[in-house]
């Protein structure tokens, strides 16, 4: 079969889409997931591990898997960097550029490559898939505005949400489509466009030189998330 991110005829891998650890806050004590869609528990998906589907051959499944520990020792811990807290913010330093951008490059074009029956159907990189998918396979991570991503921690009660996994979706902004993806406590927007953000979000994209800003915000303060609150509150 055929690796989607090298092109070569190989034996494949049962990838992951969204890497395992982003799930991890998600577990209920039995290490189960309980996935909704649209404010519903989806009905026989009750899973044990995230979802995945024959997509990496074991070369390029070990490639990006070297950029997910990285992020997960980032977010998790296990890795130093330099976090200064504000009151809506958070100020990260010391990040390795090109293993952050390769990896959330590699995680907006995984969903766009899975099969489209399924939590991913909303994921449609179009002319953008084949740009990116050749940034993660030369491991070129671009500059940070080029399909650049930004970090939104959801709070109640001025605790972070950490046990939610929505369906992708994706917003027209003023320049181009935002794809919104919310799993393990954050918001992470995919901005897919060939037009630069302005500000101020701009200012949330990582930098060269190993700085990002991690914002946080009153979750029934975003729309979509209120608005999924109330489904949720309707489905029970």
């Amino acid at each position: 079969m055929t690796c989607r991110l090298c092109g070569e005829d190989r034996m494949l891998r049962n990838s992951h889409i969204v890497p395992e650890f982003l799930y991890k806050p998600i577990y209920d004590a039995k290490h189960k997931l309980h996935p909704r869609m649209s404010g519903k528990l989806v009905k026989g998906k009750t899973l044990q591990k995230g979802i995945r589907e024959k997509l990496l051959c074991d070369h390029c499944e070990q490639k990006l898997s070297r950029n997910e520990k990285y992020w997960s020792e980032v977010w998790f811990g296990g890795t130093e960097v330099m976090i200064q807290k504000r009151r809506h913010q958070w100020q990260v330093s010391n990040l390795d550029y090109t293993r952050v951008r390769l990896f959330f490059l590699s995680l907006i074009w995984r969903m766009s490559v899975a099969s489209q029956d399924t939590m991913w159907k909303n994921v449609n990189l179009g002319p953008h898939e084949e740009p990116i998918r050749r940034m993660v396979h030369e491991d070129n991570p671009g500059e940070p505005w080029q399909y650049g991503f930004l970090c939104i921690v959801p709070l109640f009660d001025e605790k972070p949400i950490v046990d939610w996994l929505l369906e992708p979706d994706w917003v027209k902004s003023e320049r181009g489509r935002m794809y919104r993806l919310w799993v393990g406590g954050c918001i992470y927007l995919f901005h897919i466009s060939n037009q630069r953000l302005t500000k101020p979000l701009s200012d949330l994209l990582i930098r060269e030189d190993g700085s990002l800003v991690i914002y946080f915000k009153d979750a029934l303060e975003i729309p979509f998330i209120r608005e999924e609150a109330l489904r949720i509150a309707e489905a029970l």
